[in-house]
């Protein structure tokens, strides 16, 4: 069985099918994660909230939507209270579709896929 999967060139990206009030916490956890070359990410809603100037409720909103969606795995559950905070694996976009499939990408013309593995 063939996978095929976006041609980066043809610009379907991550931000094609994560929503804009979402994005900024998937790529700042990207960022972070590939700047100091780790695979997990502890998240503390408050603090992040300071970085991508939202609010912490936004933060843990986007957090949920983003692991329903599949872009983030929860490796640790957060805890309740202040400080509590959830451990999680940013998945990147040729992953998201090769778990999804094409149903979810707005490309469906095989001109702009590639076959992979």
């Amino acid at each position: 069985m063939s996978i095929y999967v976006p041609k980066k060139q043809r610009g379907c990206d991550e931000n094609m099918h994560i929503p804009t009030t979402h994005f900024p916490l998937w790529n700042k956890m990207n960022g972070i994660c590939i700047g100091k070359n780790i695979d997990t990410f502890k998240l503390y809603p408050r603090r992040m909230a300071f970085y991508i100037c939202s609010s912490k409720s936004a933060v843990k909103r986007s957090a949920k939507w983003l692991v329903a969606n599949g872009w983030l795995e929860e490796i640790q559950a957060p805890m309740d209270g202040e400080r509590g905070g959830g451990v999680y694996r940013v998945v990147h976009h040729t992953e998201w579709v090769r778990k999804r499939g094409l149903k979810d990408c707005p490309l469906r013309d095989f001109s702009l896929l590639e076959e992979v593995a």
